[in-house]
């Protein structure tokens, strides 16, 4: 998808309402769950996802709260060990909370 037309935000999107305000309140919370979004492409589930964190994440704490792989190039136990270890380990000094980390 054309990131300039990707949805920004939930409110932006059109999907099945019952995930949405499910998503919607984890983060009302502030206890977003491990979650596994799967289906056929095309039907939303990394727009889904890129929204929450930015939801979540305003601009200028997403690059340092959210890392997005692709998931076809980056796999293996070296991702885990290497980037995804040093992303997960590294505190933040501003944002409390969890990070999250996209596999796409």
């Amino acid at each position: 998808m054309v990131e300039k037309y990707r949805p920004q935000t939930l409110n932006d999107l059109i999907s099945h309402q019952d995930i949405l305000s499910t998503i919607q309140k984890f983060i009302n919370e502030d206890r977003l769950p491990h979650l596994l979004l799967y289906g056929p492409p095309g039907t939303g589930k990394t727009s889904t996802i890129l929204a929450c964190a930015k939801q979540l994440y305003k601009d200028k704490e997403f690059g340092s709260m959210v890392l997005e792989l692709n998931a076809s190039d980056d796999r293996g136990i070296d991702i885990v060990r290497g980037p995804i270890l040093s992303f997960a380990s590294t505190r933040t000094i501003f944002k409390k909370g969890f990070k999250l980390v996209i596999l796409d």
